[in-house]
């Protein structure tokens, strides 16, 4: 079962010795070493979210239908990237492209982008923060979307939080690690973050016995490759 936040913790302050006991052994922790392991295991939870697309705990389905005429749509509050995007009307996938690819394959009307049925997509961010995805060509009717999509978790914060994923042996080994460098006790720090290293491919390799082998071979997205190339 998995560990609260003020569990992990704790056990970051047991591994880091920064508890006492009193004679009825009741544990009394260093609250200032507490709410740097706080902000440790929030870093080592960020980056667990960030290193691997397609943790099937965060991935989500958006629906949304176009506006004739209208290029732009905001995507939920928690949208990260795409995965994959279909159009339900015309039963298809429709591709990713870069903000430059677009504009090098339209660049003789950028200002006045033709009308049509959409088969591309780019994602590009507001200052509202939410990401707007533009269709392209820009419809011209109305069209049905689903949008499959990695989430923005929103992380450990209060006491009885959870981890998104069952993950305390890693976000423990990773958080102490972060201790012991700040020590500066580099040999011991090396070891922590070895065991969260060797948690964390046990971690991947249960997300991957999860998806299909078919499913395997796509693992970078579309527009993965899209951003990549």
């Amino acid at each position: 079962m998995a560990l609260t936040f003020l569990e992990l913790k704790r056990k970051v302050a047991i591994l880091g010795q920064r508890v006492t006991y009193d004679v009825d052994g009741v544990a009394t922790y260093d609250a200032v070493f507490l709410e740097q392991a706080g902000t440790w295991l929030q870093l080592s939870e960020k980056l667990l979210v960030e290193i691997y697309d397609y943790w099937t705990e965060l991935q989500s389905i958006y629906n949304f239908s176009s506006t004739a005429s209208i290029e732009a749509y905001s995507m939920p509050a928690d949208f990260d990237k795409p995965l994959r995007v279909y159009d339900l009307t015309n039963k298809k996938e429709i591709l990713p492209q870069t903000e430059e690819e677009w504009s090098d394959g339209n660049i003789a009307n950028i200002a006045g982008a033709e009308e049509g049925t959409p088969d591309k997509y780019r994602i590009y961010g507001v200052s509202s923060r939410r990401k707007q995805m533009k269709l392209g060509l820009i419809p011209d009717d109305v069209y049905s979307y689903r949008v499959l999509y990695k989430i923005i978790p929103d992380g450990m914060s209060a006491d009885d939080d959870y981890p998104f994923i069952e993950c305390d042996r890693y976000l423990i080994f990773d958080a102490y690690g972060y201790a012991l460098k700040q020590a500066q006790q580099e040999q011991q720090a090396s070891f922590a973050w070895q065991k969260s290293q060797e948690a964390l491919t046990i971690l991947l390799n249960n997300q991957m016995m999860k998806l299909s082998p078919k499913y395997q071979n796509k693992i970078v997205s579309a527009w993965a490759q899209a951003h990549r190339s």
